[in-house]
């Protein structure tokens, strides 16, 4: 199995949004592309300021 993940910003920000992940398998079997979002239940973040936010 061989995977990668790349964070995803937008402009200057310091924290990222999320990251795409890719994971493929040796034998070919396997294709997988999947985002995965920077985010939690309850709580929100400031991208561009790097703050966490409780809510």
């Amino acid at each position: 199995m061989w995977n990668s993940a790349a964070p995803v910003y937008e402009g200057d920000e310091l924290v990222y949004r999320g990251a795409i992940a890719d994971m493929k398998s040796l034998d070919g079997k396997i294709g997988l592309e999947v985002e995965v979002h920077n985010a939690a239940n309850g709580h929100s973040i400031g991208c561009a300021t790097g703050k966490f936010y409780s809510e």
